[in-house]
């Protein structure tokens, strides 16, 4: 939204989000999709290897901070002018209840996707990322629960994919993205051992599925362009976030298949 606008005009916006609705404009989706990317980053399987540490060590706390509702994501901006758009925008998310927000002192510290604001992303970026009531995500829910109830341990990510998981973990990351929605709501978790392969293990004993209310909006590829660019952005600054606790000592699974 311009910086130009009058007052009065934008808390008049706001007022019929809130009553009535509104179509989003391209900069509120831009950051609505932006969150989403962030949030998915924050999620998505860190693996553990030599010199890494500290980020596997503190992003589990601020996974649990996300799940839990204490610490969300953020969606600043630089400079005067940047910084009263991002406050409207922000607004008006948490008007059309697209978002949720945590405040101190009066001010938005960081925010959470609602089931709608994730579906809504999610449709801008396109049918490249899954939802929680996909087909895909419900089969292999089913199968890390099965593989916890039968085993007693977390599953490994060869079984999962049935595909062999040897050499650069790019050649099949990318199937890892039919696990993230059941990441991010914290039905599964992800775990690492010592040679950067990934476990899976559900959480509990097996909450079920609840699926979204269909949603549809466009999808467009430079929504996609948003999500990619933020989400690796966002994987840079988390890969070299600081322990909260200096003491405290990552212990990786062993290697054994």
């Amino acid at each position: 939204m311009p910086a130009r606008q009058k007052l009065s005009t934008r808390l008049s916006a706001l007022e019929q989000t809130a009553e009535t609705g509104v179509e989003l404009s391209d900069s509120e989706k831009t950051m609505l999709v932006s969150i989403l990317a962030k949030r998915d980053a924050l999620f998505w399987p860190w693996r553990w290897s030599l010199g890494h540490q500290p980020p596997i060590v503190e992003i589990p706390n601020r996974q649990r901070d996300c799940l839990n509702g204490t610490r969300g994501i953020t969606a600043k901006a630089d400079g005067q002018a940047q910084w009263k758009d991002a406050y409207f925008i922000r607004q008006r998310l948490i008007a059309a209840k697209l978002v949720t927000a945590n405040v101190s002192g009066g001010q938005v510290t960081s925010l959470f996707l609602t089931a709608d604001g994730e579906l809504t992303a999610r449709s801008l970026v396109g049918e490249r990322l899954y939802k929680l009531g996909d087909p895909e995500v419900k089969l292999l829910y089913a199968t890390i629960l099965l593989h916890k109830q039968t085993n007693n341990r977390p599953i490994r990510e060869h079984e999962l994919f049935g595909r062999e998981c040897e050499g650069d973990p790019s050649q099949w990351e990318h199937h890892t993205e039919r696990v993230l929605p059941l990441l991010t709501t914290g039905l599964v978790k992800a775990e690492s051992d010592t040679t950067c392969r990934i476990l899976y293990v559900v959480v509990g004993d097996g909450a079920e599925i609840v699926e979204p209310t269909a949603m549809s909006l466009p999808a467009h590829a430079k929504w996609d362009q948003v999500y990619i660019r933020s989400f690796n952005s966002e994987r840079t600054t988390l890969g070299s976030v600081e322990p909260r606790d200096r003491d405290e000592i990552f212990i990786p699974h062993s290697a054994t298949r």
